[in-house]
């Protein structure tokens, strides 16, 4: 039997991250994930730039860098109609508003993981990979049994197996409760790819929306998410409601010599901001585990990385003390609700926006006012706090906006002519230039 202070089921960007802060700090970690490596993970890969802070101070930039399939350097966010709004990347401040930065990354999950596995690795932490944990019985210390017969004890037990993983189910109540659905697949052959990533929105996919990410030479990751219980109202299945959405006007003609790469796979979303999913007694959940997928873009990778520095920080204040307090580790749930509180209002926000006509107000307001453009672009990218929408002076704010629309000579066209694209195109074309030929 093999014993750890801490065992880690899920070698992910989330059980990764704990790894290896917790083996810089000498604690005893042992880390199961149930594939061989490298591992594919169905996801549309797109690092946002909240994943940056951690990947740095894991010193894995320039190893992503190298590994990047592709560089963006901006949004468009696409209506039904044909409308589009723009903005350049932009990454959080410690004070004051989100800055803009020449650009972020599009890199497959298997290259990406295998750089964060490989790094909690040279740390010291006891990767083991092809062991599958099927079950745990729970105690002082808990034990997880493997596929294979195996028996794994530990102090304290940390949960990244993501949302559908045995172990989480074992623990979690009500699943499925807050899920969507997506589907993601690689084409090839794609017309006027540019240098950003691109989003579709449309009444047909509720509060879902469809995705574009450039990989360079006409190739594209693209896919949908959206809701289940919208989708099952609905009565389609996903991959449909995708094949729609490739024959829509601003889809069809760019696609229509493209080719599928593979297959398109399916995956589900695990969403909804749960504050009692942190933590049971000894055992702490992160990343997917936890719920922590945000509620506007189905974005998981960010707080994936973050919720595993936290829970290994938490973990080394149990060990400052000659004999263990175990007690401090109710400090991860508090850290836990404060950095991620965000989420309760993108919840709120997603309810609202699944109403058709609230969802075209806010973005035929966002056309026309172009402060109002990047903020919105800003909350989808989670560079600004959704918190800051939901006051008297943004509501005000909106209907003002909105009666100036309908005044304008222009309707709601008018200042949103003036929401450009980030201005670092040119620069970073030679730079994804580089990346296709290495490819």
């Amino acid at each position: 039997m093999s014993r750890s202070q801490v065992l880690i089921i899920g070698g992910g960007p989330a059980g990764s991250s704990a790894a290896y802060f917790l083996a810089k700090q000498g604690i005893k970690v042992t880390l199961l994930d149930k594939d061989r490596w490298p591992r594919d993970k169905v996801c549309g890969g797109g690092l946002t730039t909240n994943c940056l802070p951690v990947l740095e101070k894991m010193d894995v930039i320039e190893q992503v860098e190298q590994k990047a399939d592709f560089k963006y350097d901006g949004y468009i966010i696409h209506s039904a109609e044909g409308e589009q709004i723009k903005a350049p990347v932009r990454r959080r401040a410690e004070n004051g508003p989100s800055k803009q930065i020449p650009y972020c990354y599009v890199i497959k999950r298997d290259s990406f993981d295998e750089i964060l596995l490989n790094k909690a690795k040279k740390a010291g932490a006891n990767v083991q990979t092809g062991v599958e944990a099927k079950r745990v019985e729970e105690g002082e210390p808990s034990k997880v049994i493997t596929k294979d017969g195996r028996a794994f004890e530990a102090d304290i037990l940390i949960v990244a197996d993501g949302s559908g993983g045995p172990i989480t189910r074992h623990f979690t109540k009500n699943l499925h409760k807050g899920s969507a659905i997506a589907v993601r697949g690689y084409y090839s052959g794609v017309k006027d790819v540019g240098s950003v990533i691109e989003f579709f929105l449309d009444d047909e996919l509720g509060f879902g929306y469809g995705w574009l990410f450039p990989l360079g030479d006409g190739r594209i990751n693209t896919g949908i998410g959206l809701d289940a219980a919208f989708l099952k109202r609905r009565k389609k299945n996903v991959r449909q409601v995708f094949e729609e959405m490739l024959e829509k006007p601003q889809l069809k003609e760019r696609m229509a010599d493209a080719k599928l790469e593979g297959k398109l796979e399916a995956f589900p979303l695990r969403m909804g901001f749960d504050k009692g999913a942190f933590r049971h007694n000894r055992v702490l959940f992160v990343g997917d585990s936890a719920k922590l997928i945000y509620p506007l873009s189905g974005e998981g990778i960010a707080y994936a990385l973050q919720s595993g520095e936290i829970a290994a920080n938490t973990i080394t204040e149990v060990y400052q003390t000659e004999l263990p307090d175990y007690k401090k580790l109710a400090r991860y749930e508090i850290e836990c609700r404060e950095s991620f509180s965000d989420f309760k209002y993108a919840t709120r926000l997603q309810m609202l926006m699944s109403r058709p006509k609230v969802q075209r107000f806010f973005y035929k307001n966002s056309l026309y006012d172009y402060d109002l453009s990047q903020r919105a672009i800003g909350i989808l990218e989670h560079s600004s706090d959704v918190s800051t929408f939901f006051n008297l002076r943004t509501i005000l704010k909106s209907f003002v906006i909105a009666t100036k629309r309908k005044l304008s000579p222009n309707g709601n066209q008018g200042r949103g002519k003036r929401v450009e694209g980030s201005e670092t195109s040119e620069n970073n074309k030679a730079q994804n230039e580089k990346l296709e030929g290495r490819t």
